[in-house]
């Protein structure tokens, strides 16, 4: 079998095919469950005021969906706080997007 892990930036991967920032990672519960294809988290997008989410935001289109949310609708303090922390618990590397500039990243690194 070939072996497929990979390093980035010092964060060791078993597998470099990753699940997008998005719906199945909106939340700590989420990453747990994602935590079986034993790869890494890429969360949804963290920002400065959590995002209105207009519903319907998705659409079935053949061979997948599009999803038109933009960023979390939980508070950036609810995922430090409670979200990230079931993340890391599952075991493996969490990638977090911050924010949409670099003054939103500038306020949000800290935490």
């Amino acid at each position: 079998m070939a072996k497929l892990s990979v390093q980035i930036c010092g964060l060791e991967f078993l597998n470099p095919i990753l699940p997008a920032a998005g719906p199945p990672s909106r939340n700590g519960a989420c990453c747990r469950r994602l935590r079986l294809a034993r790869r890494g988290l890429v969360t949804k997008t963290i920002s400065v005021h959590p995002a209105h989410v207009p519903h319907p935001c998705m659409a079935e289109i053949r061979g997948g969906f599009l999803n038109t949310e933009l960023w979390s609708e939980l508070p950036k303090e609810q995922w430090i706080e409670t979200e990230y922390k079931l993340a890391k618990a599952t075991g493996l590397p969490v990638i977090i997007g911050l924010g949409y500039t670099a003054n939103q990243i500038r306020e949000l690194a800290p935490w």
